[in-house]
């Protein structure tokens, strides 16, 4: 059995947690200089969503590198060829030997290579939002934190 064949709630759970953090960021702008505790949970989602995603991301690297070494696609310029490859990529006979199907080099079958470009550029393009994201909620949390915490020895310091 084709091990990859299951990975659509994956790629789900990847969907889901994305936009969560899309719109956990967005209500970010909206809070009150209060409600920084929030903050912590907007990271927290941040965090489970960009492992989620690079998971997701994870799972479609080996098919589209394989669709690569095939020649399905036109994509060496982007995705440089490893010198050490894991295994090889070929066709296999289906049983009962009418037809033979890709295989790549961790036994996923290489159909829908479109798909697995669109979802792997889709998520690299997703966690380098999400990671700016997360350094912009750490940058507000911090502010916050700081004025709150260490607002009154600056003041009996004298710094401004």
């Amino acid at each position: 059995m084709d091990s990859f064949s299951n990975t659509g709630f994956a790629h789900f759970l990847g969907f889901l947690s994305a936009i969560a953090s899309a719109v956990a960021f967005t209500v970010l702008h909206f809070l009150p200089k209060r409600a920084y505790r929030m903050l912590y949970l907007i990271s927290g989602i941040l965090v489970v969503s960009i492992f989620l995603v690079s998971h997701s991301m994870g799972l479609t690297a080996p098919t589209v590198d394989d669709c690569d070494s095939l020649g399905l696609l036109n994509i060496t310029a982007i995705l440089a060829e490893q010198a050490n490859s894991l295994g090889t990529v070929g066709y296999v006979i289906l049983k009962g030997g009418n037809g033979t199907v890709a295989v790549g080099r961790l036994g996923q079958v290489l159909g829908g290579c479109t798909q697995s470009v669109i979802t792997f550029v889709t998520a690299l393009l997703i966690i380098i939002l999400e990671v700016i994201a997360l350094f912009d909620t750490q940058r507000m949390l911090l502010t916050r934190v700081r004025s709150k915490t260490y607002g009154e020895r600056f003041v009996e310091m004298g710094i401004k």
